[in-house]
């Protein structure tokens, strides 16, 4: 444990490349020792090393042994993260389902898999994930905020405007909210809704809600 601490100490004061040779010491020594390589899979994410990364986290997968089904799902989530960061969302699939199967699942989770399947062009199966994690986990803003968008996207406005106007009083201080529900409401042609909207997302958020709302051609006309 000694040359992980050292390890982790070392990082914290940028001297990354000292804090790798520490953390990969430490694995020579006692290559089952986990802490270690989570340690140096995270130090490798921060510097945007993701292959490297995620190898550590598979031979963190290698070496569990015994009741681990919490630990390997979310190492399992770790590295579907680390994948998709990459843009590797058909790698990264596999990973999340079997880290959603191994423990109960979060609203994180269940997310991070409905995203990667939007990448993946499956926008029916990723609907799905958003709704559940919206209904499951109505403390999570991101899976209200995903659901509406994808509701958007796929030209359901009257819903994506219910979820977003329901998500909107749930986070009463999200711009992001009152501003998905100026957009589903300027789709659904009520421009007045969508005004009262966008006015109130701005309120929350300021003058970068208003800078993006200038920007959005889905809200022409309304600033």
């Amino acid at each position: 444990a000694a040359p992980s601490n050292a390890g982790t100490a070392l990082q914290a004061l940028g001297r990354n490349e000292e804090a790798e040779a520490a953390f990969r010491r430490a694995i020579s020594l006692d290559p089952a020792f986990l802490d270690a390589r989570a340690n140096l899979a995270r130090l490798l994410e921060a510097q945007g090393r993701l292959d490297d990364a995620a190898a550590e986290y598979r031979g963190m997968l290698a070496r569990l042994a015994g009741p681990t089904l919490g630990m390997a799902a979310a190492i399992e989530a770790r590295l579907g993260d680390v994948l998709a960061a990459g843009g590797r969302f058909a790698e990264a699939e596999p990973h999340y389902r079997r880290a959603l199967a191994a423990a109960p699942p979060t609203a994180e989770r269940l997310v991070n898999l409905g995203v990667a399947l939007v990448n993946l062009g499956r926008r029916d199966e990723a609907l799905a994930l958003f709704d559940r994690a919206a209904r499951d986990f109505p403390e999570s803003p991101d899976a209200a905020l995903n659901l509406a968008n994808l509701l958007i996207e796929t030209g359901d406005a009257a819903r994506a405007r219910a979820t977003s106007d329901a998500a909107a009083r749930r986070f009463a201080s999200d711009p992001r909210f009152p501003y998905t529900s100026a957009v589903a409401a300027a789709l659904a042609g009520d421009r007045a809704a969508a005004r009262r909207a966008l006015d109130e997302a701005i309120r929350r958020g300021g003058d970068p809600v208003r800078a993006a709302a200038l920007r959005d051609p889905r809200l022409a006309g309304l600033r």
